[in-house]
């Protein structure tokens, strides 16, 4: 007996399976698109299943072979007479997409139940409740996406339309600029979707070149970005994007030791940032599940165009995943690449390299220094490497001055070319800088 109360429509679902029994187009068009949660009369559940079974076998459907899958249940096997009989196949589509939103109205009346139970429990942590919570509405949710087959003429009529904006940007930066002329010339800026992580070992100046990328996607282009701090505070992240911007040291900054001219430039590049769209977010042990929170409520006030993360080995997976820090650092990098993914936006990660770079003669970091972190190599669209050889002690290359000198060494790019661009370390000033050298090293 169905209930009433509960969100369901016996008419559609009739319609539905009629037409899967009596039309293969309509069968072989819709089938995935549906599980048998989408039925909720019992009956309709036990002749979808063994529709579905016949289907995965490659068998004819029809009142003989649906009499026998269905094992002699007389009640179900005289309900597909009765289907085949009354079947339409109008507006067969639209049907399928109605049983999904009952099902998804049916699935959140369960989960709201759950959770209503969970919350008036004092024992449980009603942060891991909220957790579980928002994971579950986005599986759910997932279930509505009715994603079709598209034949090679319209991905082509797509591909050309991209290729034809890209051609009327002149060659110019054509995403989020990185603010360095040579690293945008191999990847013509960091595109919508690109999950980017930019890696190296301590003291390379990581932060310091994230810090880069987003001052000048702010100055430059004016983007709405969001930088999650998870080493340095807030207070840190102000004072050295103002040494980066003013050109003064870092050192004198963090002492107050100004005189008026540089408070002067002080105030001058504070009247300019704070116009500016960035968010700093400096929680310690941040999750995945409150990162990808906190950007979405920022992204629904005013459409986000970049996220930068420093860094992901100090973010904490999702709790109740369980498994080995490997396995919680892959379900983090995961998270960030579908992150992307959801918000159309590149979304760029720091990330610790292993000590095997200080094996090697050069110190030159290699992509197999990220594979014992869990799957980012894998998940990453873009890996970069920051390689500073001043820092390992070598003055000089081929008899050329290399001070200050630095690469980001681009060793994978799944929509590009590789490469290594030059690029100017100032650490007083905590920033990277073009390099107009052109040194081999």
């Amino acid at each position: 007996m169905v209930e009433s109360t509960t969100p369901y429509n016996e008419k559609v679902e009739r319609n539905v399976l009629g037409a899967f029994i009596t039309s293969e187009k309509a069968l072989i068009n819709n089938i995935h698109l549906l599980d048998d949660d989408c039925f909720y009369a019992i009956q309709h559940k036990n002749i979808f299943n063994a529709i579905k079974n016949l289907f995965d076998k490659n068998y004819s459907i029809d009142l003989i072979t649906l009499d026998n899958e269905l094992r002699g249940d007389e009640q179900s096997s005289k309900l597909v007479v009765d289907l085949s009989i009354e079947a339409s196949l109008y507006n067969i589509q639209q049907l399928v997409f109605v049983l999904k939103e009952y099902k998804i109205r049916r699935g959140l009346i369960k989960l709201s139940i759950e959770t209503n139970q969970k919350c008036k429990d004092v024992a449980v942590d009603p942060l891991e409740t909220l957790e579980e919570l928002t994971r579950e509405a986005d599986t759910i949710g997932m279930s509505l996406n009715i994603k079709q087959l598209d034949t090679i003429e319209k991905v082509l009529a797509e591909s050309v339309k991209e290729i034809e904006e890209a051609g009327a940007k002149d060659g110019r930066v054509k995403g989020i600029t990185s603010g360095f002329r040579e690293i945008d010339n191999i990847t013509s800026g960091w595109a919508d979707s690109d999950f980017v992580v930019v890696a190296g070992r301590p003291s390379m100046g990581k932060s310091c070149l994230a810090r880069s990328f987003v001052m000048n996607a702010l100055l430059m282009q004016d983007k709405n970005i969001a930088f999650f701090s998870l080493e340095e505070s807030k207070a840190q992240v102000g004072k050295k994007m103002l040494s980066s911007m003013t050109e003064i040291p870092y050192e004198k900054i963090k002492l107050g030791s100004l005189d008026e001219d540089e408070w002067g430039k002080i105030h001058n590049a504070i009247a300019i940032l704070e116009k500016k769209n960035l968010t700093v977010d400096d929680t310690s042990g941040l999750s995945v599940f409150e990162l990808k929170s906190k950007c979405r409520m920022i992204n629904h006030k005013n459409k986000l165009d970049m996220v930068v993360i420093d860094y992901l080995q100090l973010m904490r997976g999702d709790k109740g995943k369980g498994g080995t820090r490997e396995q919680e650092i892959s379900h983090i990098s995961r998270s960030l690449k579908g992150l992307a993914k959801e918000l159309k936006i590149p979304v760029i990660a720091l990330a610790q390299l292993s000590r095997a770079v200080e094996t090697r003669s050069d110190k030159k970091p290699m992509l197999s220094d990220l594979r014992e972190s869990g799957s980012i190599e894998q998940d990453a669209d873009l890996v970069g490497f920051i390689y500073r050889p001043e820092y390992y002690g070598f003055a000089e290359v081929n008899g050329e001055d290399i001070t200050g000198q630095a690469k980001f060494i681009i060793a994978k790019h799944r929509s590009g070319e590789l490469g290594e661009p030059k690029l100017k370390f100032e650490g007083d000033k905590a920033r990277f800088t073009e390099l107009e050298l052109e040194l081999e090293f």
